[in-house]
């Protein structure tokens, strides 16, 4: 795990799984963060382990949830 002011790592082991043990296994959290117009942009990557019969399925899953996540997140805030 690392922690500076514009970065986060965060490593998962064990214990983090999605949809079913041992298909789909995220690994890796990262966060960078920059400002821009007196505004924070927050980048995100996931990286994860998925078995080869499920990938196809699995990226257009991830396309869906990325594409709807903006909005999702901008309504969660304006609460």
């Amino acid at each position: 795990m690392e922690i500076s002011a514009n970065y986060r790592d965060l490593q998962y082991f064990y214990g983090s799984y999605a949809l079913s043990i041992r298909w789909v296994r995220p690994y890796r959290l990262e966060f960078w963060t920059t400002e821009k117009d007196r505004k924070t942009i927050i980048k995100c990557k996931v990286s994860y382990w998925v078995k080869p019969w499920i990938e196809a399925s699995w990226m257009n899953l991830q396309k869906l949830f990325w594409i709807t996540f903006p909005r999702f997140a901008k309504k969660s805030i304006t609460k």
